[in-house]
Parts: C-alpha cells; structure tokens; sequence
C-alpha cells in the first residue's frame, strides 16, 4: 500500500509543512485542502471549527488517506484530540512537535508567536510544560499577521513594518527561542529573524512533523509522489500563491464543504 497523506489548513501556510515533508518523503501522495473559503481559522469559534474540519476529515478519508496532518495550529489545538477519538486513521498535530523542538534547544525563556485562538487555548504553554515544568513561556497572539501573510505572498517581499507591529509584544529580552506557532509564519522567517536578532532561536514544527512522517513512511510502498491541492476559496487566486511559495506550476481543484469533493 503506498502512503496517502491528507494536509490541511486554513491557506497556504499548511504549504510550509508539505514542504518539509517532500524533503523527507518524496515517494507519498500528499492531498492538500486549503480552506481558504474559511479564512482566518485563528479568530473562529470551536464549533464553527469543528463543522470544517469534520467535513474536511470526511474528503480525506473518503480518498483512503493513511495519515491526516493537522497543519493548523489552531485546529491541532482545538480539536485535534476530538478528532483522535471518533476516527480510526492517525493524525498528527504541529503543537507537540514545536513544543518537542523548543524544550531542546531553549536555555531561557521559550516565546511563542500564534494565532489568538492558539494562544488562548494554552495549548503550547501545556505542551512545553509537559516536557520542562521550570521555563517560562511567553504567549503572544498576533491578530492579522495570517492575512498579512496571505495577502503579500505572491509579491516579491514581504513588508516588514507590519510584521513588525505584530511582534511588538515579543519579551526578547526574557527569551532565546521563538516558536513560530502557525504555519504561515515560516514564510516570514526571514522578517521575524531581523526584527528578533540573529540571538533568538526559530523553532519552524514542520520540521520534526516531517521527520515524523519519515518514520511512519517505512511501513508503506514508494508511490509517484503527487501532491494535489484543493481550496474552498479562489482556485485562480490559490494557484498564483501556491506556485509562489513552492516554486512549481501547481494545479489546484475546487473544494467544498458537505461534499465529497474529490
């Protein structure tokens, strides 16, 4: 049986975790549901959130996927869990890993940037804690960085002021290491590491997500490696920012909700 892994997020920020993971494993057949029709995930209540994502999980399954990937921060820290109970197929969140990579490299304090629902929910707080009791954490929600991100991707930079508004917050001199908690944010890497100074660790989860997947990829069959992308929202717009971003000619198809849409 060859390996099928269903990816989603609310945009293109999943895009960064689907990255890593063809680094890792270029033999899986990785489905990506952007519910850009959804957009922000970050600021939605958990009911709303649940309705998405139940229904995004059904299009997954349908499609016999091996393996789901929360590529959202918000969804892993509201439902993930939920999730885990009623289905059978394996899902794995970007929280533990970020929380994993953090407590190993963190000798002070460990700051991490999200989403407000992310945030709120204390979820990476929980999961640091569990791994080292004794460090600080420092949660910071960023408001609009997610639709900053999504409506500059597609240009040849990203402006830094606003970045930088959104990072005002940021306790640089309580911290050494930063975990970007949503995965848009490691399109802006670059922009966080010079406003923060080269003195301040990123933690980017989709790292450890993708090694993860190596590991669980040694019980399957090499495939073609084909990635295929759906999106709630404007498949021309999604198109352009998906190619951006991978630096490939992406075909993206119509997703909707209640449906079976592959």
């Amino acid at each position: 049986m060859n390996m099928r892994i269903g990816v989603f997020d609310s945009g293109i920020g999943g895009l960064t975790v689907v990255q890593e993971i063809q680094k890792y494993v270029s033999h899986a057949d990785i489905l990506y549901i952007a519910d850009s029709g959804n957009l922000p995930y970050g600021t939605k209540s958990k009911e709303e959130l649940t309705v998405y994502v139940h229904n995004i999980l059904d299009s997954f399954e349908a499609q016999e996927v091996n393996l789901i990937i929360f590529a959202c921060n918000t969804a892993t820290s509201l439902l993930l869990e939920d999730m885990r109970k009623s289905r059978e197929t394996p899902m794995i969140g970007v929280i533990e890993a970020g929380a994993y990579l953090a407590t190993r490299r963190a000798k002070k304090g460990i700051g991490v940037i999200a989403t407000p629902n992310t945030i709120f929910s204390k979820a990476y707080e929980d999961a640091i804690h569990r791994k080292n009791e004794s460090i600080d954490v420092y949660g910071i929600p960023c408001f609009e960085l997610v639709n900053i991100i999504e409506r500059e991707c597609t240009q040849e930079s990203y402006p830094l002021y606003p970045i930088k508004q959104e990072l005002g917050a940021v306790p640089l001199s309580r911290i050494d290491t930063l975990v970007l908690g949503c995965t848009h944010y490691p399109l802006v890497e670059k922009e966080i590491q010079q406003i923060t100074g080269e003195e301040i660790q990123l933690i980017n989860p989709a790292l450890e997500v993708a090694k993860e997947v190596l590991y669980l990829s040694a019980h399957y069959e090499k495939g073609e490696g084909g990635l295929y992308i759906y999106t709630s929202g404007s498949i021309v717009q999604f198109q352009a920012k998906a190619e951006a971003i991978l630096g490939q000619n992406c075909k993206v198809y119509k997703y909707i909700h209640k449906e079976k849409s592959f």
